[in-house]
């Protein structure tokens, strides 16, 4: 009796399963976020409307139009901060790989000048 049919068999089942529980997964992620969208569109609305009635409809406009405004030069510097200091870890890497590589050369060099000179002394 081979068991490798048999195992492959189950694997195969046991990730359509997985698969199709993460297509289910994303289905339900993606009508949570549309749905999301709508009421944060609604939110936005209504906050609009009020200010409307406070300051006025151009007054209410500008400042919903800084509040974004300001929303995307947030997200913008934390994404840039974020790619900045990636950039910093992967160039500190580097440099310490470098120094490794080149300690490691350093190092088998006095090795082999050490055993050259045991081979003179004698």
């Amino acid at each position: 009796m081979n068991i490798v049919p048999l195992a492959l068999a189950f694997l195969d089942e046991k990730m359509r399963d997985q698969l199709t529980g993460a297509k289910t997964t994303a289905k339900s992620l993606a009508i949570v976020g549309v749905f999301a969208a709508v009421s944060a569109a609604f939110f936005v609305i209504a906050l609009t409307i009020v200010l409307a009635s406070r300051v006025g409809i151009v007054g209410a406009c500008l400042i919903m139009g800084a509040i974004f405004g300001l929303l995307a030069v947030a997200i913008y510097f934390r994404y840039s901060r974020k790619k900045q200091v990636k950039q910093a870890v992967q160039a500190e890497r580097a440099a310490i790989a470098s120094s490794a590589n080149a300690t490691g050369g350093a190092g088998l060099a006095l090795l082999l000048e050490a055993f050259l000179r045991g081979f003179m002394k004698k």
